[in-house]
């Protein structure tokens, strides 16, 4: 989660990327994930807490 950033959060599609350094070599270094409002998985929720109540100021990293 430290290296989430804003600029990589997709409001409009509900998308953020999510990188990975594992599978880089076979091709697949980012894939996008949904950004699911579940009972089980409430990701929106975080995202929206974190962007509302502790955006700090001219930072990308969302959990600096």
């Amino acid at each position: 989660m430290v290296g989430l950033r804003w600029s990589e959060v997709n409001w409009e599609t509900g998308r953020f990327i999510v990188h990975s350094p594992k599978t880089e070599r076979k091709g697949k270094a980012k894939r996008f994930v949904p950004i699911f409002d579940l009972p089980n998985l409430p990701l929106r929720k975080y995202f929206d807490e974190a962007f509302f109540e502790n955006t700090i100021e001219n930072e990308d990293r969302i959990f600096p």
